[in-house]
């Protein structure tokens, strides 16, 4: 009998996955970083800042733009707690799944 369980584990060893999006960030960089992602990039970062996060990523490090890497740190380092933030950020993975359907609805009936 073949078990399969290895081969995934070193599939998810091996595989780092950076996102990149048109997406803001500050929506989508920390729910991809709790996912198991290693980086979050928007789209009009350009080239030079793709390479930048790739290499990061490889080398083992997280990576994340300036503006959302000193966002986390405040929040980890307790000088500022989520309160300060937009109250979509505050929801769940399953909670901003939900809202963005809502929102998905709602357009279809508007136009």
């Amino acid at each position: 009998m073949i078990s399969r369980q290895p081969v995934a584990t070193d599939v998810k060893r091996w595989t780092v996955v950076i996102l990149i999006s048109m997406h803001d960030e500050s929506l989508y960089a920390e729910r991809v970083l709790r996912a198991g992602g290693r980086g979050y990039i928007m789209k009009q970062e350009g080239g030079k800042k793709l390479m930048q996060a790739i290499r990061q990523v490889l080398s083992g490090q997280i990576y994340v733009s300036e503006k959302m890497s000193a966002k986390i740190l405040e929040i980890f380092s307790g000088r500022r707690g989520n309160a300060g933030g937009s109250p979509v950020e505050k929801l769940t993975d399953r909670e901003f799944e939900v809202f963005q359907l809502i929102l998905a609805v709602c357009r279809r009936q508007i136009f």
